[in-house]
């Protein structure tokens, strides 16, 4: 097996805990577009990304949908006391820290929020890179929030996503 040198991490559902949240967030949000609030499954099933996807299955443009951002980080943070590290994620950090791979963090949540996050759990100094919302026009799954990540990455070609961890062997 070639060695990892740089693991690039999705934040949301793979190493922070905020799908709940995230619900919760949205159920919020369509409320305040007047349009009926949904059950978890009816949310699994219309989640897509880019995230303003969802709000268009429910009839909104692309640019109202888009305009749901401004809502989302209004929202969020008043839900952050619920967001949880998943139980193995530090640990895989630091193992993974101790072996010298370089670590990064592409994700969907404004910098803010992230950084407010990998704080309160103690995970902050195990990143050399974060990638959020404000970094890139485009969102997963193009490759541009990664190369956001790493901008001077010719090794572009070798990299792997799956579950949500992108990953660099040579």
């Amino acid at each position: 097996m070639a060695e990892i040198k740089a693991c690039v991490f999705d934040g949301s559902g793979v190493l922070i805990d905020d799908v709940k949240v995230i619900f919760q967030v949205s159920n919020r949000i369509l409320e305040e577009l007047n349009i009926n609030p949904v059950i978890f499954e009816d949310f699994q099933s219309r989640t897509k990304i880019p995230f303003w996807e969802y709000y268009k299955s429910f009839g909104l443009t692309e640019e109202q949908a888009k305009a749901t951002d401004t809502h989302f980080r209004k929202i969020y943070p008043t839900f952050s006391d619920d967001v949880t590290l998943y139980p193995e994620a530090k640990n895989v950090l630091h193992r993974l820290k101790l072996n010298g791979v370089k670590i990064g963090m592409v994700t969907h949540l404004p910098r803010f929020v992230v950084l407010n996050h990998l704080i309160n759990f103690g995970i902050r100094g195990y990143f050399d890179v974060i990638a959020a919302f404000e970094d890139s026009d485009e969102h997963k799954p193009s490759p541009k929030p990664l190369l956001a990540a790493y901008p001077r990455s010719v090794l572009i070609l070798k990299m792997q996503y799956s579950s949500g961890i992108w990953w660099q062997t040579s």
